[in-house]
């Protein structure tokens, strides 16, 4: 019964503090991204739960950074914080990074680097769609977002990063 008088929210901190959920003292890894879980339950807003959230280097990825990157600048757009940015970055030997990203901004980005030449996004996410739009060629996997298989011109069928390199060479 109190589950129907409910309410539920998932997303960033930053988007439950703006709900009104107080956050108060949470202990972040720092290399994770923190997602929070909350309830409005009677007009009372209660943070259930936080889950911190990592995302997992490819194994090919450094070999096919290092190929892209005697194509061309790689650069990372991410919505992620900036250490994790860092550590992916660091990882896989992309040239640089841009990281805690909107999509607005990744859009934007995006629009910046078409003046100085032909853009190639790779994405998978929700908050990918508009840079993907933006770019000269978006690509992304199969398994990606509704919204991100429709705005990419580009659709990989299989999870493998290895496929980026084998288009550059057609």
């Amino acid at each position: 019964d109190s589950f129907a008088k409910a309410a539920y929210h998932l997303g960033s901190l930053l988007y439950l503090e703006e709900l009104g959920y107080g956050i108060g003292a949470v202990s972040l890894d720092g290399i994770a991204t923190p997602v929070g879980f909350g309830r409005t339950l009677n007009g009372q807003k209660e943070l259930l739960c936080v889950f911190q959230l990592q995302d997992t280097i490819r194994p090919e990825a450094a070999s096919v950074v290092a190929e892209l990157n005697n194509a061309g600048d790689t650069e990372l757009l991410t919505g992620d914080g900036e250490q994790t940015a860092a550590l992916v970055t660091q990882g896989t030997g992309l040239r640089s990074f841009q990281a805690s990203m909107t999509p607005e901004q990744k859009r934007d980005r995006i629009a910046e680097l078409r003046k100085t030449g032909v853009t190639v996004m790779l994405g998978d996410g929700v908050n990918d769609t508009v840079a993907l739009s933006a770019a000269h060629v978006g690509i992304t996997f199969a398994e990606a977002s509704r919204l991100a298989l429709y705005s990419a011109d580009i659709l990989l069928l299989k999870p493998d990063l290895r496929l980026l390199t084998f288009m550059t060479r057609l």
